[in-house]
């Protein structure tokens, strides 16, 4: 049986990069749906600055060992983690293309009918060389709000 409701989603992001340690806490209203095959969470993202969209679509494994994550806007992405392991991706920005590596060490996914939370520790390396560890945490819960 699937599940679909509009969610609160809170976000907490950390990150250690050659420029110093730097956070980031939104919440921001989405889809979620859970069903036995894993769940699903849509939301948007607006830039503060400069009020540009990214539209982000998470996704989980059925086993909950793997989660994906589709971004498609300013920035653009397809994202893999899985803990342990370490996968090339094409990262899009208004300026360009990078292929980039993550390397996830830590991933948790507890997520339910009534919403749940997934947290993530991974590395993202530029030309083989770390450039920044960083910590997601990704918290959903249903919500009568509107998306």
């Amino acid at each position: 049986m699937n599940l679909s409701s509009n969610a609160l989603v809170t976000i907490r992001s950390s990150q250690l990069g050659e420029s110093g340690p730097d956070s980031l806490e939104m919440m921001v209203g989405g889809l979620y749906e859970f069903s036995p095959g894993g769940c699903r969470l849509n939301y948007n993202e607006v830039d503060p600055d400069d009020g540009s969209k990214t539209s982000t679509e998470l996704t989980t494994s059925p086993d909950s060992r793997v989660v994906t994550v589709n971004r498609t806007g300013e920035i653009s992405t397809h994202m893999v983690f899985e803990q342990g392991k370490r996968h090339v991706v094409y990262y899009d920005t208004m300026y360009g293309s990078l292929l980039v590596g993550i390397s996830t060490h830590r991933l948790s996914a507890d997520v339910g009918e009534e919403g749940g939370k997934i947290a993530v520790e991974y590395a993202v390396e530029i030309d083989s060389a770390v450039a920044n560890e960083i910590k997601l945490e990704i918290d959903i819960s249903r919500s009568n709000m509107q998306s």
